[in-house]
């Protein structure tokens, strides 16, 4: 009986093990599940094809909105908190967020194609954001 018990344990302990998430799982992208709050942890752009990408998290944008934290409600409502180190004057903000066929729209702020989402990490493109065909990447972490 003992042995039994001891081979159920290991076999339990086997299958959650296994169940472990994959980081590269990829999740169903719709308002439930993209809905969270979020940090931007990157933003990539690209000027041309054959363009050399910048990382303008780094060049950019300011420290004082690095910490702040963008809220997608399932209601579809919009925020940017600001949170941490404030900037200035309040830089909060609040608006409508969509998303329809892959593509999000957080009320103009942020807008792209979602390139891949793995249930914690969003990542999007935009095309054309400045000039034509430019790309740039944001990359949004669940908190």
């Amino acid at each position: 009986m003992k042995k039994n018990m001891l081979i159920i344990c290991a076999l339990v302990l086997l299958i959650s093990s296994c169940k472990k998430g994959n980081d590269n799982e990829q999740c169903d992208v719709t308002i439930a599940t993209v809905s969270g709050t979020y940090k931007l942890t990157a933003l990539k752009y690209k000027a041309t094809t054959s363009s050399q990408e910048e990382n303008w998290y780094q060049q950019v944008v300011e420290n004082c909105k690095k910490d702040d934290l963008y809220i997608l409600s399932a209601n579809g409502d919009f925020a940017i908190q600001d949170a941490g180190t404030v900037c200035g004057q309040n830089g909060d903000y609040s608006g409508a967020w969509t998303l329809q066929d892959n593509f999000i729209d957080m009320d103009g702020y942020y807008f792209g194609t979602v390139e891949s989402f793995d249930c914690n990490t969003l990542v999007f493109t935009q095309t054309e954001a400045l000039i034509p065909g430019d790309k740039l990447t944001a990359t949004f972490v669940k908190q």
